[in-house]
């Protein structure tokens, strides 16, 4: 069973995009950057949702002068938000703070070009993005992942 949740947000600031409603989905897809860590507030907002100590002190100590060589290791890690969930499951962090403390996601730009001695169809060029980070997790690039799967083939190889 598929439930679609709307939510109404007047008080946050947002991208001009933005539609003032729209589902979650829509918001976590299309809005903003939930694939990595791009405030480091974020972290200091997850530890008051925390119900852990062990988690809580960490996510605080990460934020702390002490903890700055601990929070550059995470950040070559570059977490999304999902994977910063999953390391600290006893938080309960609300949508409404989650989307007050991420960045809006940010346009992609390419060229498009066509010539019609080739095709009558506009082409676009873009490499695919796939990348290790240093805790072995497999990372892909955003948009030219999502351009791929539109197109519906591996143009890797």
């Amino acid at each position: 069973m598929n439930f679609l949740f709307f939510l109404s947000i007047s008080s946050l600031e947002l991208p001009k995009n933005f539609k003032k409603t729209c589902s979650v989905f829509e918001c976590l897809s299309y809005f903003i950057n939930v694939t990595t860590l791009t405030k480091k507030i974020l972290l200091r907002v997850m530890a008051e949702y925390t119900s852990d100590a062990n988690e809580k002190y960490t996510l605080l100590y990460l934020m702390s002068r002490a903890g700055g060589n601990e929070f550059q290791n995470l950040r070559q890690q570059d977490p999304s938000v999902l994977e910063l969930l999953n390391r600290f499951p006893s938080c309960a962090l609300p949508l409404e703070r989650l989307l007050e403390n991420t960045l809006p996601l940010q346009p992609r730009y390419y060229s498009v070009c066509n010539s019609p001695q080739f095709s009558q169809y506009p082409r676009f060029a873009f490499n695919i993005i796939t990348y290790e980070t240093p805790s072995n997790y497999t990372k892909e690039g955003l948009c030219t992942n999502w351009l791929n799967n539109l197109y519906g083939k591996d143009l890797q190889r």
